[in-house]
């Protein structure tokens, strides 16, 4: 029996290219757009941090020899305290104008057009049973 933990940090969502290129700060006719704060722009494109977070597994196996041959077991217990945690994402590129950005960001219940996450499993079972001969 035997447990193993891992310590995940550092990692971001990834970003949206089009909303880091030039279109982000030109209206639709190629003009710069009215009201653009630099600042404002950098806390919107800045690149999201996923939380750290700990997973915690168990393994464990027995075998039993009867007469020549071998019975036996091997299990395991993956994420036992059953952690959520986000493997990945990407950023939408659906807005990619500042004026879009920063009004879809503002909104009172969160953006309608924000950040897609992947998720890794709660807790996972295996359990492995074999005859050896």
């Amino acid at each position: 029996v035997g447990a193993t933990t891992n310590y995940f940090s550092n990692a971001y969502v990834d970003v949206s290219a089009l909303a880091r290129s030039e279109n982000f700060t030109l209206d639709y006719d190629g003009q710069p757009i009215i009201g653009y704060d630099e600042n404002v722009a950098k806390d919107l494109l800045r690149q999201e941090e996923f939380d750290d977070y700990f997973l915690v597994n168990i393994v464990g196996g027995k075998s039993w020899k009867i007469g020549d041959y071998f019975v036996g077991f091997f299990a395991t217990i993956n994420n036992v305290l059953d952690q959520e945690y986000k493997t990945g994402g990407f950023e939408q590129s659906r807005l990619s104008k500042y004026n879009s950005v920063l009004e879809d960001k503002s909104r009172q219940y969160g953006p309608v057009f924000g950040s897609r996450y992947f998720f890794g499993n709660g807790t996972t079972y295996y359990v492995n049973l074999y005859f050896r001969f």
